[in-house]
């Protein structure tokens, strides 16, 4: 994949999903000159902490895992904060636009963008 040259050496970061015959390993990555780096991983054993013991390749382990991924990132890069996701179970869709163009705690504007991969 090409990229501009106002760009260069700015990182994209891509998902990497792996299901193995006993887990499921999900990694957030960016590619660099030297090699490819790791933001961020998680794996499904590490849901045994959370008590899921058995079937950690299946569907919803994946999904878990995941979503461990993103809390976990989340937390590193500081936005769990501004981005609290939904709070009640209504069924209704959720934008995290919302919340980009919500007021913080301090009643100034939240400057902080989501992260994509």
């Amino acid at each position: 994949m090409k990229q501009d040259k106002n760009k260069y050496n700015m990182p994209r970061f891509r998902l990497i999903v792996r299901i193995t015959n006993k887990r499921v390993i999900a990694q957030i990555a960016s590619s660099t000159l030297t090699g490819d780096k790791i933001l961020e991983s998680s794996d499904s054993t590490d849901l045994t902490k959370y008590g899921l013991t058995a079937g950690l390749k299946n569907y919803s382990a994946a999904y878990l895992t995941g979503f461990l991924l993103g809390k976990r990132l989340l937390q590193k890069q500081g936005l769990d904060k501004f981005y609290t996701g939904n709070k009640v179970n209504d069924g209704k869709a959720y934008d995290v636009m919302n919340d980009y163009n919500a007021l913080d705690a301090k009643g100034q504007e939240n400057l902080r963008k989501p992260f994509k991969a």
